[in-house]
């Protein structure tokens, strides 16, 4: 048997739970077509079940508010047509098991305060814009799922911190596979990360975020790109870019790649400028025209136990850039090695 819950209001969900516990939701259709509607809503709600379900609404399928902790979602569909197929704010604790989230602009929304959620086995599709989006959100865990958005794959924004991605894959139809801007110490492992523009992309003071077992891919422009993020690691991990592997810009310093590949198919397999104290051991590096190059600024720079080719050009280069190492090491260019 099943259930069907039915609103059109726009001030009213679907099914409202407001102190609600240990409620069970078995087989249900929650629909409210209204442009602000939700099919669920959940305030202060804690340990309710939802299950082989389908939840639409004209904004959020699913929205946990405030206070809505230990929540267990699994084996539904979650579609809010105009905004974000799942929502959560303030909410701690919940998880999301293979279902599906659907939404005009964000697959899945992480919002602030939203700490230790999981998804798992899961698709998160944003129609415009993001498939899963964090901000201000901490210790969330996703594994083996997809998040693909009409921007960008997965985005942790300012505040986003020790969340967790592993064995998924990230697609950004029209910019980057994965985005940090301003959030620390999140890590990517066992991964697969598609954009247009670039895989990955770490921006504005994203420090101590770590990279292992993955392959991120810029289809037009780079693999992995860093401005101004420190102490950042990449291992284990396989970087291709249209034009560059690896581009460490202005102020990302001590950042760490290790027995990694970056290929920049018509560029540079890796390029810093005005990125200073980094290291790459037991790497290759291939570009179309440089293996690797220093450019002004860059100064106490190490590689050690790796191959810069450079298939048009020079294997390493590097210009205005003082006391950089290189050891142990093997560089070929079309032109010269070094």
């Amino acid at each position: 048997s099943f259930s069907t819950a039915v609103n059109k209001s726009a001030t009213r969900h679907a099914v409202y739970l407001e102190g609600g516990r240990n409620n069970a939701f078995t087989v249900v259709f929650a629909s409210n077509s209204e442009i602000s509607g939700s099919g669920l809503y959940a305030l202060d709600s804690d340990t309710n079940t939802l299950t082989q379900s389908t939840v639409w609404g004209g904004q959020r399928g699913v929205w946990l508010d405030a206070g809505s902790d230990y929540n267990a979602v699994s084996l539904s569909t979650m579609i809010g047509s105009a905004s974000r197929g799942f929502y959560a704010a303030a909410s701690d604790s919940n998880t999301v098991t293979l279902s599906y989230m659907w939404g005009g602009a964000y697959g899945a929304w992480l919002n602030t305060g939203s700490d230790y959620n999981v998804v798992s086995l899961s698709t998160m599709i944003g129609g415009t814009n993001i498939g899963f989006y964090a901000i201000a959100a901490d210790s969330n865990a996703v594994t083996q799922s997809v998040m693909r958005g009409g921007n960008y794959g997965a985005f942790a924004d300012p505040g986003a911190d020790r969340n967790s991605i592993s064995f998924s894959t990230m697609i950004g139809s029209t910019q980057y596979g994965f985005v940090a801007s301003s959030a620390d110490s999140n890590t990517i492992t066992g991964s697969y990360l598609w954009g247009s523009v670039r895989g990955i992309f770490l921006d504005n003071g994203s420090d101590y975020n770590a990279i292992s077992l993955s392959s991120a891919v810029g289809n037009s422009d780079y693999g992995l790109y860093t401005n101004g993020s420190d102490s950042n690691t990449v291992t284990q991990s396989y970087l291709w870019g249209g034009l560059r592997g690896a581009w460490l810009d202005t102020g990302s310093d001590r950042n760490a790649i290790s027995l990694s590949t970056m290929i920049g198919s018509s560029s540079y397999g890796l390029y810093a400028a005005d990125a200073d104290s980094n290291s790459v051991t037991q790497s290759y590096m291939w570009g179309g025209s440089y293996g690797a190059i220093l450019n002004t600024g860059s100064d106490y720079n190490a590689v050690s136990l790796s191959t810069m080719i450079g298939n048009a050009s020079v294997g390493f280069y590097a210009v205005g850039s003082d006391s950089n190492t290189v050891t142990q090491s093997y560089m070929w260019g079309g032109v010269r090695g070094a």
